[in-house]
């Protein structure tokens, strides 16, 4: 899930973020009802160009990472923990901290402090944004991730913050790598169809072929980046199984944002990305950030 140009920016091979997880499979569970068109396969497999020159792509195969955003500012090293990489400011003002793995290190959490599972517009408490595979992503003390398994992030807590936060490092670690890939499509994702579970089967397969030929590292998917912030539009605390979270991300142009939802589903005690036709389009413009829960930078 990405916005603008998609060659323009985070692509480089030193700088973002990570974050990992690996849930159970729930696909068994998954509603088999049919598209209402013609789902196809490609080598490229989904191709959505968005008005005002955003673009998310998905494509398993060879990925240009030689353009970039310009090189992040190196702020003062982390004394405290000399095992860490130096902490950068990424491009939209965040500063981003390099953990010695690079999928990320879980923070240890205060459930204390978490928000009332009925506030769906606070932001995650304790928020510290780690570079996962070149793409920063956010950490929380009060709503997750708890572990790190694999290339995937785990134990994400069962409220609104903690859906938000799944839905972007789910989906981030999916892309930025093929064994993200792998792990992705094998525990993390439920087709809601089954040309979507055909088209999942395929993904997996491509991923897996694509570890086991020396090429785990190679990217994936252009993930979702520059979110500015993110909305949960679908929750009810008394049935806390299932949740919509849309995330506006920030134009290369800087003229706007365009957003992009994800539905989540709560299996076997984590969140899941439920697979939809359109979890790869349906972009729509944003022009303020009005009533958006926004990340904060540290």
């Amino acid at each position: 899930m990405t916005t603008d140009n998609a060659e323009g920016t985070d692509q480089k091979p030193e700088g973002s973020e990570s974050a990992d997880q690996r849930p159970r499979s729930g696909r068994t569970a998954a509603t088999k009802r049919g598209l209402g068109f013609t789902f196809w396969l490609a080598v490229v497999f989904l191709v959505i160009v968005v008005a005002g020159g955003s673009a998310a792509y998905f494509a398993f195969g060879d990925t240009d990472d030689t353009a970039g955003a310009p090189a992040p500012v190196t702020v003062a090293p982390q004394t405290e923990r000399p095992d860490w990489g130096l902490p950068f400011t990424d491009e939209l003002g965040r500063r981003v901290e390099v953990p010695p793995n690079p999928d990320g290190v879980a923070l240890e959490q205060d459930t204390d402090v978490r928000k009332p599972a009925t506030d769906i517009t606070g932001a995650p408490g304790g928020l510290q944004w780690q570079q996962i595979r070149n793409f920063p992503l956010p950490f929380s003390t009060t709503d997750g991730p708890t572990g790190i398994d694999g290339r995937m992030a785990t134990g994400f807590a069962q409220t609104p913050r903690g859906a938000a936060l799944a839905g972007l490092q789910l989906y981030t670690r999916g892309g930025a790598t093929m064994a993200g890939a792998a792990e992705f499509y094998a525990d993390r994702v439920i087709p809601d169809s089954d040309p979507l579970e055909q088209l999942r089967q395929d993904f997996l397969r491509r991923a897996t072929d694509a570890v086991a030929s020396g090429r785990g590292d190679e990217r994936a998917l252009l993930p979702y980046f520059r979110v500015d912030a993110y909305r949960v539009t679908q929750w009810d605390p008394q049935r806390p199984d299932y949740a919509v979270v849309e995330y506006a991300m920030l134009k290369e142009s800087r003229t706007g944002w365009v957003s992009k939802s994800a539905e989540l589903l709560w299996r076997d005690g984590d969140w899941q990305v439920k697979l939809t036709a359109d979890l790869y389009g349906g972009q729509k413009e944003v022009s303020n950030l009005g009533g958006w829960t926004q990340w904060p930078a540290h």
